[in-house]
């Protein structure tokens, strides 16, 4: 059974409206004091380079946005036996910088926070004196689009709760 919205209250125009009013009311409470977020993921850059002896460059990323470089980490076969020292460069047309990081673990982590603008190049350099060379190293970093370039797309909050959000 449908019941009518407005009742005997059809005629009145202030009643009406008072009644429209008290509707949108309850719902503004149930919609009040609820919030939905969304998380928004950094992009990885990786490599993987394997041969006799790796030096040299073994990581060349370009950047389609502004943004920053977070965090990565390099791995090597094995546990270096001396110190090995990674640079990283980043180059445009207006800037450029250089971070030097010395590593003498299998897995390091290195911290970046350098910031790129479209068109920069990103470039990470290792240069050791190894008595063993090393044959294979992996390196992965983190880099996040400054928000004016990320895509904001608007859902109900009954699609977020409901999990009934479709692909574009």
């Amino acid at each position: 059974m449908r019941k009518e919205l407005f009742g005997d209250k059809s005629n009145d125009p202030l009643k009406r409206i008072k009644v429209i009013e008290r509707v949108v009311n309850r719902i503004a409470k149930r919609v009040h004091g609820k919030e939905s977020k969304a998380m928004i993921t950094p992009f990885p850059i990786s490599n993987a380079m394997f041969g006799k002896d790796i030096k040299g460059s073994i990581l060349k990323y370009m950047f389609p946005c502004e943004g920053i470089i977070l965090n990565g980490y390099i791995r090597f076969d094995k546990k270096p036996k001396s110190e090995v020292m990674i640079t990283a460069n980043t180059f445009g047309q207006y800037n450029s910088d250089s971070k030097g990081y010395i590593v003498d673990r299998k897995i390091s982590t290195i911290d970046m926070n350098l910031k790129v603008m479209p068109g920069d190049c990103f470039n990470i350099i290792i240069d050791h004196s190894n008595e063993e060379p090393f044959t294979e190293v992996w390196t992965s970093f983190l880099w996040e689009p400054t928000v004016k370039n990320i895509k904001v797309k608007s859902f109900l909050i009954d699609e977020l709760e409901n999990n009934t959000i479709e692909g574009d």
